[in-house]
């Protein structure tokens, strides 16, 4: 069987030493757009615009490869990739987090637009019907897991279409996604008006996490260190901010 997968390139255009112009930094990544967005050149990605800046100050390029999420996580875990973008700690414990973000995401519940229900606290969810994407269920969440009827959805590319499909055909109550994720397939298919924003789990911290394959843990140490360092600088200047204002973003309130 064939595997398919996606890969983009992101190539600086700085004056650099021609050793470090050769080092190419790979990463694994969902589909997950507007953070990463392989099918969108102008706009590859929030997340993906950002560790292309955090590694082009040092001269670096990065490649990102798509892949449904269990195997992104795994090919950061065993190596075939450096790194992987877009990672909470409880979901990839195994790889090796450095000590900033690289932003946040929050998981919040849709529903259509007539339901009353609304997610006050974790307890909410019992008794409820909920589909949620493959490996990505909220923390806050997990306990409750046996309380509820969760559906766990794979295929990153496919979620939140076959999610709502299943959500306006009554065939579950409640569909869990990230916020920017849903805002961004809401307003681009024009459905605002059949589904609602319905309440929203706690913050979480996402990261660039790497690998902790022994074949790549000096680059691990490496990388770690440059993107600390950048990363900073980049806060300072508000790069992020000026990201969300490119992909017409702006935070949760």
């Amino acid at each position: 069987m064939l595997k398919i997968f996606r890969t983009f390139i992101l190539v600086t255009c700085m004056s650099i030493p021609a050793q470090a112009m050769a080092e190419t930094i790979t990463i694994s990544a969902p589909e997950w757009c507007p953070y990463i967005c392989p099918n969108e050149p102008a706009k590859p990605g929030l997340l993906v615009e950002y560790t292309q800046a955090i590694f082009q100050r040092a001269g670096y390029d990065i490649t990102v490869d798509v892949y449904p999420w269990s195997r992104a996580i795994r090919y950061a875990e065993d190596g075939t990739r450096h790194a992987l973008l877009g990672a909470a700690k409880h979901e990839a414990p195994s790889l090796i987090f450095p000590e900033n973000e690289i932003g946040e995401q929050t998981f919040c519940f849709y529903t259509k637009a007539d339901d009353e229900w609304t997610y006050s606290s974790p307890a909410a969810v019992i008794g409820k019907d909920i589909i949620y994407p493959q490996d990505a269920l909220p923390e806050e969440i997990i306990p409750y897991k046996n309380r509820a009827r969760f559906s766990e959805v794979t295929g990153s590319v496919t979620y939140i279409e076959q999610a709502l499909g299943m959500l306006l055909s009554d065939r579950t109550e409640i569909v869990l996604s990230s916020y920017y994720w849903m805002t961004h397939f809401l307003e681009s298919h024009d459905m605002q008006e059949k589904v609602k924003l319905s309440g929203c789990a706690a913050s979480t911290k996402v990261y660039l996490a790497f690998s902790p394959a022994d074949g790549k843990l000096e680059e691990t140490k490496k990388y770690i260190k440059i993107f600390d360092r950048e990363i900073e600088i980049l806060k300072q200047e508000g790069f992020f901010e000026s990201l969300l204002i490119k992909y017409n973003l702006t935070p949760r309130k």
